[in-house]
């Protein structure tokens, strides 16, 4: 018989100093080193104290190729770990470790018990003990534990125990167990019989058996699988299993549903039923199902019925997608109505005549076709009418003060912005009540026809406060009315027939468009000139071919709508001028210089989003341009000579500074009645002077007969 001494490590034995963390269990101590280690000579327990203090500076170690016990007993020291272990397993075991920052005791332990096991060592850790050992039967020597000989564990250190779930999966279980367990317990999972076994010290093992008492317990944890239908319908494989699973699932929750359109059964219950949902599923779809609509029990699936809705107002997709997101958000979020989400899954979009077509429950039918009806509404138009005028620098300036010119006028209110400090001569001398500035441009008046007496801001009763503005506040005009040269204008059509009457203005773009709300409206006014980009010479002929693209020049107007509370209309505006400056671009090369289609262009872009009450008017402006022309004019012959030529001819620079502004006035049409008044409305205003009578104010127009007789004819 060998003979084999064994080593109790403590700080009190080993080193001659005892501190410990926690009191040691000499039963246990004796049991597993009787039971790992080979006829242990000596089993020396230790009572424990507190532990000492750990540095500020944590510890800083320095251990050259020096046996692992002594490692072991200055980490029993500085930690008041109890080590047991076989002396023969590591005396030929060394270490060398070397800290050159300060470490914890907790990191040294961890390194030490992480070389043990590369060199093939066990550890076993219990409280305040640590077991090491060599010994290749230890897994042999638990207990096996079931629920049948639970009292079995009462007398066993270590333990295997195997656990049947019903209502959670072994797997995830397992997962997490495992941090619980000691690091070298074992866990392992039977998914075909839902078994869970563990083997680890009877303290950790009854801990986890109280942790899943309570996570396995019924109706608690439900699971969503799904089942891909091969052969029969998903509807009718529905049908089948609820009544078979009925008796099963008791008062558990079970569901199924169908999805016809990806032929798939979705259940949502416990992992053991859902299971079983399966196992009825896979043998009910089969090949031999062949006369469905003879095989369906007598269910409310039965008694399906389809319809068809004719979209009028919207694109069919749109609505198609946005009531399927619907169905996937009910689904998700566990509705208990099933035949709604399975009615609202089975809606397909029919491109030809824009309809869509859904099946289902009569009940669930009639709720989903009441969603599409309040979906399919008329939306809002809104007319949007632009006028984009290029006019002198100076005269725009005098456009702006003039525009400033608002307030309580014509039963109109406006607001303004100033583009001057000053105003033109031409103005009336009119004062802001209140106000340091004279003028009337100079500021804005409060858009109130009768508004309460404000005596902080100098307004009266019935008159309202105003707000000076400066030369910097000078972007844009929101308002009802526009005046220009001393004339108040409702209308841009009638602004327009005033500035054909001047010749230092020019109208660009005067076009009047109709969008539905939130859709984009797109105007382009130039032309489409080529530009060339590439050019590839064949070698062996010598031939060119150069490729071209073309661009738009010109001006652009890009305006998306949405209309708001009180048919206040947002306007995104995207505009684009462009110009061509240059038609061509000389290039210098080797072969001499060629002439490229490389049109040079200036563009500018403004991009804004604004917010335009409805039937006002928006203005914008600050596209500036500045021309500088050069004219020559002398005596003929000798204006033109070399040297003298100055002296008989003068040349002469011409500079011109024009602005474009351009106005906007969305007017919001929500129904037929709306459109007609604004119909009759412009054609009266651009037909007064012509013919002064509306569609509405004139009365019926005189039909032509519907047949007449034909005059005989008689050839001379």
């Amino acid at each position: 018989m060998i003979w084999r001494q064994f080593i109790f490590v403590s700080v009190a034995t080993a080193i001659g100093f005892t501190c410990f963390a926690e009191e040691v269990d000499e039963e246990t101590i004796t049991f597993i080193a009787e039971t790992y280690l080979e006829n242990p000579t000596q089993i020396t327990p230790s009572k424990a104290k507190a532990s000492p203090a750990e540095p500020e500076n944590g510890y800083t170690v320095n251990f050259d190729d020096v046996p692992v016990t002594q490692l072991i007993r200055f980490i029993s020291q500085i930690s008041s770990t109890n080590f047991i272990f076989d002396n023969t397993d590591l005396k030929d075991l060394k270490i060398t470790i070397v800290s050159e920052d300060s470490t914890t005791a907790d990191d040294l332990m961890t390194a030490l018990l992480q070389v043990l096991r590369m060199n093939s060592l066990s550890v076993v850790e219990q409280g305040n003990n640590v077991l090491i050992y060599k010994n290749s039967t230890l897994s042999k020597l638990s207990t096996i534990v079931s629920d049948a000989n639970l009292e079995d564990a009462a007398d066993s250190a270590v333990v295997t125990r195997v656990f049947r779930l019903y209502n959670i999966t072994p797997t995830k279980v397992a997962e997490i167990v495992k941090p619980l367990v000691s690091r070298d317990a074992i866990v392992e999972v039977s998914t075909e019989t839902r078994h869970l076994i563990i083997s680890d010290i009877t303290s950790n093992v009854d801990k986890v058996a109280d942790l899943l008492n309570i996570l396995d317990a019924p109706n608690i944890v439900l699971d969503v699988g799904e089942y891909d239908v091969q052969y029969a319908v998903p509807s009718v494989l529905v049908s089948y299993a609820s009544e078979i699973l009925a008796p099963l699932s008791m008062d558990t929750p079970v569901q199924l549903m169908a999805q016809p359109s990806t032929r798939k059964i979705y259940i949502v219950g416990t992992p053991y039923l859902l299971e079983k949902a399966i196992q009825v599923l896979a043998s009910l779809d089969s090949p031999d199902i062949i006369d469905i609509i003879a095989d369906l029990p007598p269910t409310a699936m039965a008694n399906n019925t389809f319809q068809v809705y004719k979209l009028k107002y919207h694109d069919g997709k749109e609505i198609a997608d946005a009531l399927r997101a619907i169905g996937m958000n009910l689904q998700a979020g566990g509705s208990g109505n099933i035949n709604l989400v399975t009615t609202i899954n089975t809606i397909e979009w029919i491109d030809v005549n824009n309809s869509l077509v859904l099946s289902g429950t009569p009940d669930a039918v009639g709720k989903v076709i009441k969603l599409i009806d309040d979906l399919d509404t008329a939306p809002k138009q809104i007319y949007i009418e632009v006028l984009i005028i290029d006019t002198e620098l100076a005269n725009s300036l005098n456009f702006g003060v003039e525009w400033i010119a608002l307030g309580n006028e014509l039963n109109k209110l406006a607001f303004a912005s100033s583009f001057l400090d000053t105003p033109p001569s031409t103005a009336p001398n009119q004062t802001l009540t209140g106000s340091s500035q004279a003028p009337l441009y100079g500021g804005a008046r409060a858009a109130q026809t009768n508004p309460p007496p404000d005596a902080s801001r100098g307004g009266a009763a019935g008159t309202g406060g105003d707000i000076p503005l400066t030369s910097q506040f000078q972007m844009g005009i929101i308002g009802n009315i526009i005046r220009h040269k001393g004339q108040s204008f409702l209308t841009l059509g009638a602004l327009v027939t005033a500035l054909e009457q001047e010749g230092n203005t020019t109208i660009v773009l005067n076009p009047r468009i109709m969008t539905e709300d939130t859709k984009e409206a797109n105007i382009f006014v130039g032309q489409n000139i080529p530009y060339q980009t590439t050019s590839t010479i064949v070698r062996d002929t010598g031939s060119v071919t150069q490729n071209i693209q073309y661009e738009d020049v010109g001006i652009q107007l890009k305006v998306t709508p949405q209309v708001g509370p009180d048919n206040v209309v947002s306007l995104q505006l995207d505009q684009s001028i462009s110009e061509v400056v240059s038609a061509t671009t000389a290039v210098s090369s080797s072969a001499g210089e060629s002439i490229l289609l490389a049109p040079t262009t200036n563009k500018t872009l403004t991009t804004t989003r604004v917010h335009v009450p409805n039937d006002c008017f928006l203005v914008m402006s600050g596209h500036i341009r500045d021309k500088k022309t050069f004219s020559r004019s002398g005596i003929p012959c000798l204006g033109t000579l070399p040297w003298i030529g100055p002296a008989f001819s003068t040349t002469q620079e011409s500079r011109d500074k024009r602005n474009l502004i351009m106005f906007i006035r969305p007017h919001v049409i929500s129904t037929i009645r709306e459109g007609v008044d604004l119909t009759n409305k412009e054609g009266y205003d651009a037909n007064w002077n012509s013919n002064p009578c509306s569609i509405e104010e004139c009365g019926e127009i005189e039909r032509a007969p519907e047949n007449e007789t034909c005059p005989s004819w008689v050839p001379r």
